[in-house]
């Protein structure tokens, strides 16, 4: 494949990426969701396409995804039903409710979501 074609094809899939991450943190979307968008992108890549392209192109999934963790995302307890975060920031944070050792004793769920609201990121476990 011509360097040409290649740099094209990874200026492309390089905005499709960015796109994809954009819709996730407007519509808070699963990780799942923002998986099987980008796993249908790579597979309409051309035969042929230059390793060195695919490898840029985690890189910059890798880059948005850390920026959705740090700026988007709160890791949260469930607890009873409720969320409660480990953002000191937040307005549910759990030590507003609980001493740190309650609140393993009383958790059922954890997981990532977006700040401030009751959409799952990324759900981890349920007891």
């Amino acid at each position: 494949m011509k360097i040409e074609r290649a740099l094209a094809i990874r200026n492309e899939a390089s905005q499709s990426v960015r796109r994809i991450y954009s819709s996730a943190e407007n519509f808070q979307l699963p990780s799942s969701e923002i998986s099987e968008r980008i796993n249908k992108m790579k597979k309409n890549f051309p035969k042929g396409t230059p390793y060195w392209v695919i490898s840029y192109l985690e890189g910059v999934e890798s880059m948005l995804r850390d920026i959705l963790f740090r700026e988007k995302l709160e890791f949260c307890y469930t607890v009873e039903g409720k969320l409660y975060s480990t953002r000191r920031e937040s307005s549910r944070y759990y030590e507003k409710y609980f001493k740190p050792s309650e609140l393993n004793k009383k958790q059922s769920a954890s997981g990532f979501y977006y700040q401030d609201t009751d959409k799952p990121y990324f759900i981890s476990y349920e007891k």
